[in-house]
């Protein structure tokens, strides 16, 4: 069984003792759907000579940890650790680096886009991990034997992942493509949402006048403190719907917000606060109002464009072996026709390299497309030669 530390003191005695460590396999156990911040249930570790699961209900304060997850020289392993890493900012307000994440490295070997733990674990350790707690409330005490030792799978096999991971992108020269990635979900700006610009990520704000998004943007950055502070999730202050037909509306009155449907849970504090929030919007000077991104809607023969690049993006994913989603998703393809290339990630670092600069050739006639032995080939164009 792996040690269980639920005191203060044994959680900084455990701190001391992964001091050093070269490599330590991290992952945490969390519930969030009835709170604005995710509740911590269960932080589990492995640097393969310690396993243990602290309870993060019992330790009050996880800040020592901060100095694990900040030692440049101790590699954090995690699996799919996005949220993981949210989370360790929220308690630690630190995020962690160096980090290596398995499920990341595994696409970019060309397995499984956003393959599982468990199937990562029985593909390369040849080990079937149970399913039997993966619905489990882990906020509930005490916590089961079966529980405890699902919770430590999770961490008990991410060293030998790591290794094995590893070594394959090192044979072929794809260490760096995965350096890039995970120095980018280290980055804080990240996980610390500015509540100014919680209007531009709901659905259909491209719709609104600059008029309206000054009020959307106003009453978005209200709700998002308010969430904060009741630790609540964002629609279940104010929804999305409710929010962009108040933009709208523009109401005036507590009666006026009462006429938008669904505000009924608004209290009439909450209601006097967003009246506020729309007359400091209606004074914002024309200048100052927000930008509007609207959707890029290609025309058609920039459709067809993106289509031609979409063949191009899936032809070398071939070659390389991976899913064409991992080196880019069709909207990278959208901004770089569009003349929005500083938005796409084809136009940085190792995707870049790899095939963006190819499709910018495509785009700009440098390449053509011509059947080779059956195959497509793209090849560089004869200057002033003819397209095969």
């Amino acid at each position: 069984m792996p040690e269980y530390i639920e005191t203060q003191e044994g959680f900084e005695k455990l701190v001391a003792r992964l001091e050093g460590s070269e490599l330590i396999g991290i992952d945490t156990e969390f519930i969030r759907e009835k709170h604005y911040y995710a509740q911590l249930c269960l932080l589990q570790v492995n640097n393969t000579q310690i396993e243990a699961i602290v309870d993060p209900l019992e330790v009050e304060d996880l800040h020592p940890f901060a100095s694990i997850l900040t030692d440049e020289s101790c590699t954090k392993i995690f699996h799919a650790g996005e949220q993981d890493i949210e989370i360790l900012y929220q308690a630690c307000d630190v995020t962690p680096r160096p980090i290596f994440d398995t499920q990341v490295a595994a696409a970019a070997l060309g397995m499984q886009a956003q393959i599982g733990y468990g199937t990562l674990v029985e593909n390369l350790l040849k080990i079937s991990l149970p399913k039997t707690q993966s619905f489990s409330d882990w906020s509930k005490r005490p916590l089961t034997d079966a529980q405890l030792d699902y919770a430590i799978e999770d961490v008990r096999y991410l060293p030998k992942l790591y290794e094995k991971l590893c070594r394959r992108l090192q044979d072929k020269d794809r260490l760096g493509w995965v350096t890039d990635d995970f120095a980018a979900m280290c980055e804080k700006a990240r996980y610390d949402a500015d509540p100014r610009e919680m209007w531009k990520r709901i659905k259909r704000s491209g719709t609104l006048t600059p008029q309206q998004a000054a009020v959307a943007r106003e009453v978005a950055a209200w709700r998002e403190e308010e969430a904060r502070t009741r630790n609540l999730p964002r629609k279940w202050v104010l929804g999305d719907d409710c929010l962009l037909e108040i933009a709208r509306r523009a109401p005036k009155t507590q009666n006026g917000i009462g006429c938008i449907q669904d505000t009924e849970r608004l209290s009439s504090r909450d209601r006097q606060s967003i009246i506020e929030c729309v007359k400091v919007a209606q004074k914002v000077p024309s200048d100052d109002l927000p930008v509007i991104e609207r959707p890029l809607r290609p025309s058609t023969d920039q459709a067809a464009a993106v289509d031609l690049l979409s063949a191009t993006l899936k032809l070398k994913a071939n070659e390389l072996h991976v899913a064409s989603s991992f080196i880019a998703s069709h909207d990278d393809l959208v901004y770089l026709v569009c003349g929005k290339p500083s938005r796409s990630a084809l136009m940085q670092g190792w995707r870049y390299d790899v095939v963006g600069k190819e499709l910018a050739e495509v785009l700009e006639g440098k390449r053509s497309f011509h059947i080779e032995e059956g195959k497509v080939q793209i090849s560089e164009r004869p200057q002033g030669g003819e397209s095969s």
